[in-house]
């Protein structure tokens, strides 16, 4: 199960071919094999029910935070002038269409993944609540606080950083009582 990362989008731009991460989740697996990695959209959720207890898991796209205006930070800017085509860079009808638009896109997609996070967790009525995102808490952290508190999520977990944190009642914890790592 997984959710896409920055590099996913091509590290510094946004037409990298991230839709056929997606899309591989949907295509038939070649003879002889079973195992793929499930990314069926740029956010979605998955139940899973074990023996006493049940998770609902939440996927969400996070690369808002390196989605900036086009001639800002080119090493660190999926919509960047530098990396991307001067002209023609587009994701067609499922991403963004041109550099210029691309911050645009990534805002209004992580708005609607924050109406989506909320009312997924409003409506979730079993024992755990699990999100899973790229980019650490620290980003949007307001809003990963406020998510928190009110939803009473078990654990957050992130990657982006390369290297393995786990955070949970130490005084520094910032979303004490959920857990991240």
């Amino acid at each position: 199960l997984g959710v896409l990362g920055n590099h996913d989008f091509g590290g510094f731009l946004f037409t990298h071919r991230w839709d056929q991460a997606i899309g591989y989740t949907w295509t038939k697996p070649a003879q002889g094999r079973q195992a793929r990695w499930v990314t069926p959209a740029l956010y979605w959720k998955a139940r899973a029910r074990y023996d006493t207890f049940a998770v609902d898991y939440f996927f969400v796209d996070t690369n808002v935070f390196d989605a900036l205006p086009p001639h800002a930070d080119a090493s660190h800017n999926l919509c960047s002038r530098e990396h991307n085509l001067e002209e023609g860079a587009t994701c067609g009808t499922q991403g963004p269409i041109s550099v210029e638009e691309c911050p645009l896109w990534f805002h209004r997609l992580w708005e609607a993944e924050q109406e989506w996070l909320q009312k997924g967790l409003e409506d979730s009525e079993v024992e755990w609540q699990v999100i899973v995102t790229h980019f650490p808490p620290e980003h949007g952290l307001e809003m990963w606080q406020q998510i928190s508190a009110k939803h009473g999520v078990d654990l957050l977990i992130s990657g982006h950083r390369h290297q393995q944190e786990v955070h949970y009642m130490e005084p520094d914890n910032f979303l004490k009582p959920t857990a991240f790592i």
